[in-house]
């Protein structure tokens, strides 16, 4: 059976309360100078809810005989604490369980707000609730997806896939492709909250001809989140490659392609090894 820990704040639903689930205030959400660790958070670089997008994570417990305390953590795209209406549970920037053998749950934003908010999530596996004293992350394993979804009326729902991604692509290579309306959007992240991120960015054409150069600094715990043709519109009506390398320890990046009919996709970077 899971522990379930009820706090007078926290409002449940049935649904909520068959997966464990609570929520509230995270006791042991990183702070400037503490680093997310590479061998246990996982990484969805972006999360989106209100204005017709929502976020559904989906967790599985991947430990063949060991039950696990999973925590899951929302961040604006600055670094700071983002709160998030979750369906069956209320407004919350972290919510955590435990996970028996075999089982799995899913927690949904609501995405009923008029506006919208971007950030990015942690996942993690702890060596006990995560509300406990002296909880720490240990390497348990946990398996999980997002998926983003956009909800506009009179067409269909538009949904992408994601797995977790790792938190340490610090050399990365993404395709791109503008050409004939469709469009290649961006996110990158620096999940590092003490030390700032340089990146050298390379872009080029699908022959390899240079489109453009750049370097800039991502702060620790910020996200950069632009779509190709607006950031860099030598990139507009063409495709190929935009190479990212940083010596930061840690860092992730997201895809997204966008169909002129409205229709989208995720994709990975591809990362290089040094």
């Amino acid at each position: 059976m899971t522990r379930l820990i009820m706090k007078p704040t926290t409002m449940l639903s049935l649904a909520a309360l068959a997966a464990g689930l609570v929520s509230g205030a995270d006791p042991a959400t990183p702070k400037p100078g503490i680093l997310v660790n590479p061998a246990v958070d996982t990484i969805v670089p972006q999360v989106v809810d209100g204005a017709g997008w929502s976020t559904s994570f989906f967790l599985t417990n991947l430990e063949p005989s060991k039950t696990i305390f999973w925590r899951l953590t929302f961040y604006s795209d600055g670094g700071g604490p983002m709160t998030l209406p979750l369906a069956g549970i209320g407004n919350a920037n972290v919510v955590f369980a435990s996970l028996p053998p075999n089982w799995s749950v899913a927690v949904d934003t609501a995405g009923a707000a008029a506006g919208l908010q971007q950030g990015w999530a942690t996942l993690a596996t702890m060596d006990r609730s995560a509300d406990l004293p002296g909880a720490t992350m240990v390497t348990d394993r946990i398996g999980g997806v997002g998926i983003f979804r956009q909800r506009v009326s009179g067409r269909p729902d538009f949904e992408a896939v994601v797995p977790f991604s790792p938190v340490n692509e610090n050399k990365l290579v993404m395709p791109f492709d503008n050409r004939n309306g469709f469009s290649t959007g961006i996110a990158w992240l620096n999940p590092d909250f003490g030390f700032p991120a340089p990146l050298e960015v390379i872009i080029r054409d699908a022959s390899g001809n240079l489109l453009r150069q750049d370097m800039f600094t991502l702060l620790g715990g910020a996200k950069l989140v632009f779509s190709m043709p607006d950031r860099y519109p030598e990139a507009n009506l063409r495709h190929g490659r935009i190479q990212l390398s940083t010596p930061a320890r840690l860092f992730s990046a997201l895809g997204l392609r966008f169909n002129p009919t409205g229709a989208f996709t995720s994709f990975h970077a591809l990362s290089v090894a040094p």
